[in-house]
């Protein structure tokens, strides 16, 4: 599952097709990033859903998880990217845990990939870590 879900970022990152004949979409600019409000689709190995937003603008990331807010540093180079660290309201909820671990995966990003509009980021081992769409 691991090496299907590298294989997956490692073509989004190109902007490869993964199956012969299937159209082809090359990365948008970096700036889309910036002053979009991202919907979290998925994030973690098994693809967990969460409600949580992300918002880009300039040198800071914010957003929400079901429980707490959270603020912190963004940095992008080409595709590297870094976010944290993240400083977090401390509510309690039953969504906590899975919270804590969409925290993790937002400090945990090295690279990102924006394929279609969709923000995927990626960890240094290449693991997808969070699906992002657009809020329109």
């Amino acid at each position: 599952m691991r090496l299907a879900a590298a294989a997956a970022a490692l073509a989004a990152v190109a902007g490869c097709a993964v199956e012969p004949g299937a159209p082809t979409a090359a990365p948008e600019a970096a700036s889309s990033l910036d002053g979009t409000r991202w919907t979290l689709r998925s994030f973690g190995p098994s693809s967990e859903p969460l409600s949580a937003v992300l918002r880009i603008e300039g040198d800071r990331a914010r957003g929400a998880g079901p429980c707490n807010t959270f603020r912190g540093g963004f940095e992008q180079t080409g595709e590297a990217v870094a976010i944290g660290p993240l400083l977090a309201t401390r509510r309690a909820c039953p969504e906590l845990d899975a919270e804590e671990r969409f925290f993790g995966a937002l400090t945990d990003a090295a690279r990102y990939a924006l394929v279609e509009g969709r923000l995927t980021l990626i960890g240094e081992d290449w693991a997808v870590l969070a699906v992002f769409d657009p809020e329109a």
